[in-house]
């Protein structure tokens, strides 16, 4: 029942980018088979087994020490991590304030928007003094 064909890659339909030597086999598996070794005291099968073993367990990256004189540079603290490029400090934006009903109006239609928000949100969304939206 199983039918497998294998074909030259040159004259296949992969093209010429597989070696004249490689084959492709195509077909369906029907029957699955396991090996098992004879028996448990077969040398060969002992020496395979070990060095499966030993090239699974060996590390693959490899600590060495660093020659010549090294330079630790500690890393910058988050508030120096950005600087403008012309020198000057920022200044706090000022924010205007807006009738305390169109605020009202403002505040209701984010709220209709989404249920919760975060006092930060609030403030970013309205544009508006964090002591103002307080009161």
């Amino acid at each position: 029942p199983t039918r497998c064909t294998a074909r030259a890659a040159a004259g296949g339909s992969r093209g010429p980018e597989m070696p004249a030597d490689d084959f492709i086999l195509e077909g369906r598996v029907s029957e699955k088979f396991d090996v098992r070794p004879s028996s448990v005291s077969d040398e060969m099968y002992r020496e395979v087994s070990k060095q499966r073993l030993q090239d699974a367990t060996k590390k693959t990256r490899v600590v060495q020490a660093a020659t010549g004189p090294q330079r630790v540079v500690p890393l910058p603290k988050a508030r120096n991590m950005l600087q403008r490029l012309d020198g000057k400090k920022d200044e706090p934006v000022r924010r205007e304030r807006m009738e305390r009903g169109a605020l009202e109006d403002r505040l209701m239609a984010l709220y209709e928007h989404r249920n919760l928000w975060s006092f930060k949100q609030l403030v970013a969304e309205t544009r508006q003094p964090a002591e103002f939206l307080k009161e």
